[in-house]
């Protein structure tokens, strides 16, 4: 029983000891709990600047990684290139080193800004004005003799326009409107049509409108194009010319004999006279007008026609931005309408031949 009794006081003692012990416990941590609070501002700032440090150092290895596989393909531009991709999440860093395809694809986005700041702005007008006239399907010349139409259709040709001349093949005004329906009513083509003809009148000019109505061919198509070249480049021009007898067209020996001054200046005043000024809306030509009077008028409009060199070195200087603004036009305009993107593959072609 005092045994027991002694148990008792045991355990009672022992509770009573429990309660001081569990007090000094909650004394303990309450101090040690006002000590970190005391420190954790310190604390934080290591462990923060611990936890940034590391994640830079991940990313910066990353960035080493993108950095090798990018400059595989483009070693010139390749430390540009990453450091435009190191804006983005390290997540983000990870996918593109686990997807070919979409580092390929960021790469190029990358590739387009970059091109498109190293144009300047009138390079950037003459690819936007290149852009503004490829869905033209037929293009008709006017001018006097002289004025360089022929020169200029030939120049089209070279890039895979078709021409018709009365001065080739086509002997008559007839032949002419044929050889173009043809042209522009061809099954699984798209050809383009420049046509070499004075069209001086408002009736010459209808004709090739009511054509290209009848082929299918939408009046913003059509374009005109007016050399309109001072009387006395014209006259230069005929003088130089060997007389082909105007009347039947028959060329005479070689080395044989040029318009005279007078003759000259009878064939271009007979065409003067028959002079009507275009009025392209009326006329059907929603294509636009284009006014050439000058040399640097003439460079220019060839240059956004892209018959000249200018386009295919704005292609080669800038290439994935060149065919990011084609597929974007391209994009903008009908399924049917192919203007751009097959100017741009005419362009690849005219430069491999």
């Amino acid at each position: 029983m005092s045994m027991g009794g002694g148990g008792g006081g045991g355990v009672g003692s022992g509770d009573g000891a429990g309660g001081v012990g569990g007090g000094e416990a909650d004394e303990a941590s309450a101090s040690s709990s006002q000590a970190a609070n005391q420190l954790s501002p310190v604390d934080n700032a290591f462990v923060g600047g611990l936890g940034a440090s590391l994640a830079d150092q991940q990313k910066a290895i990353l960035g080493e990684e993108l950095h090798t596989l990018i400059a595989k393909r483009h070693p010139d531009l390749a430390a540009k290139i990453t450091g435009m991709m190191m804006d983005m999440d390290t997540p983000e860093l990870l996918v593109l080193l686990g997807s070919e395809e979409q580092l390929k694809a960021k790469v190029h986005d990358a590739l387009v800004v970059l091109q498109e700041d190293a144009l300047d702005a009138a390079e950037k007008a003459l690819l936007l004005r290149f852009l503004q006239t490829q869905n033209i399907r037929l293009l008709v010349l006017m001018g006097y003799p002289g004025a360089g139409k022929t020169l200029l259709a030939r120049s089209f040709a070279e890039r895979g326009w078709k021409m018709v001349s009365i001065t080739g093949k086509v002997k008559d005004d007839q032949a002419c409107i044929t050889k173009v329906q043809e042209l522009l009513s061809e099954t699984g083509h798209c050809h383009k049509v420049i046509v070499d003809r004075p069209n001086l009148t408002t009736a010459d000019r209808r004709v090739w409108t009511d054509v290209g109505r009848q082929c299918g061919i939408g009046s913003n198509e059509i374009a005109l194009a007016h050399l309109d070249r001072d009387s006395y480049f014209c006259l230069q021009q005929i003088r130089a010319r060997k007389n082909t007898n105007s009347r039947d067209r028959t060329p005479p020996p070689s080395g044989g004999p040029k318009w005279s001054d007078m003759e000259a200046r009878q064939i271009l005043k007979e065409y003067e006279a028959q002079l009507e000024p275009p009025e392209p809306q009326q006329e059907g030509f929603d294509g636009g007008l284009h006014t050439i009077t000058t040399q640097g008028e003439l460079s220019w409009f060839k240059d956004i026609f892209g018959v000249s060199n200018k386009i295919a070195g704005l292609r080669e200087k800038a290439p994935q931005y060149f065919d990011h603004v084609v597929r974007s036009a391209t994009q903008q305009q009908s399924p049917a309408a192919e203007g751009p993107a097959a100017a741009a593959a005419a362009l690849s072609a005219a430069e491999e031949n």
